[in-house]
């Protein structure tokens, strides 16, 4: 009888911790948002000298996580499977540059855009190229 309750108790005790223990990892999950982003993509998000990842979106999105009092773990993705990461809960959210067109609109959700940009072409003063069609 000693020894059964003695198994209970323990198995109670054990069962008890892993409980404890799954929902701090799930709090702790909670807590932080996982975000996609290209390790590649200089100015905006890159490694660093000492293989850290650094660059403009990586300080914004810290910004945000602290505005917002969640934590961040930036997590490198193949860009080209960007919406595959996100659909399969892998990564919370993308942050890169990553243009909204109405077929995305489809696939994902966007935030307004924090950053404006556009692709131009830079020539010298005396180039044969004066437009776009001179580049074919």
């Amino acid at each position: 009888m000693k020894r059964i309750a003695t198994i209970i108790l323990t198995m109670t005790a054990v069962l008890s911790l892993l409980i404890g223990c799954s929902k701090s990892e799930e709090k702790e999950k909670d807590n932080t948002l996982v975000i996609g982003i290209d390790d590649k993509f200089a100015p905006m998000g890159f490694r660093g000298e000492n293989n850290e990842i650094v660059g403009f979106d990586i300080d914004y999105a810290k910004a945000a996580a602290e505005k917002m009092g969640v934590k961040v773990k930036f997590q490198p993705i193949d860009w080209k499977t960007k919406e595959s990461e996100l659909s399969s809960g892998r990564i919370d959210l993308i942050w890169n540059g990553y243009t909204i067109t109405d077929e995305r609109k489809k696939k994902v959700l966007f935030t307004k855009p924090y950053l404006k940009n556009a692709q131009v072409v830079v020539t010298l003063a005396n180039s044969n190229i004066t437009k776009l069609d001179d580049l074919a």
